[in-house]
């Protein structure tokens, strides 16, 4: 359950943990584990992206009102279920939405 697979180094370059911003990097919801899965991720998404997972009806309720702690919270918890079900772009693009 500790484990994860990373990509080969050299095959993708992912961005890097210190590139995440902040307030991803600093999630009281994801672990360091979950930090560097999203660290592997090599570009930002699109706005296409972006505007697909806004849409999204897991994800409206969730991005209406975002400066309530609890819906960042729920935000991040939502965001943590799709890194553990290997969804890690998912996840990102899901995170962005906020950051």
């Amino acid at each position: 359950e500790a484990l994860f697979q990373v990509a080969k180094p050299g095959q993708n370059k992912g961005m890097g943990i210190d590139q995440l911003p902040s307030a991803i990097r600093n999630s009281e919801i994801l672990s360091g584990n979950d930090l560097g899965k999203l660290g592997g991720i090599s570009a930002l998404p699109t706005k296409e992206e972006l505007q697909a997972m806004a849409e999204d009806p897991n994800v409206q309720a969730l991005v209406e009102d975002l400066d309530s702690p609890e819906q960042l919270s729920a935000l991040h918890k939502l965001a943590k279920t799709y890194i553990e079900a290997g969804e890690v772009e998912k996840a990102f693009q899901l995170l962005m939405l906020r950051a």
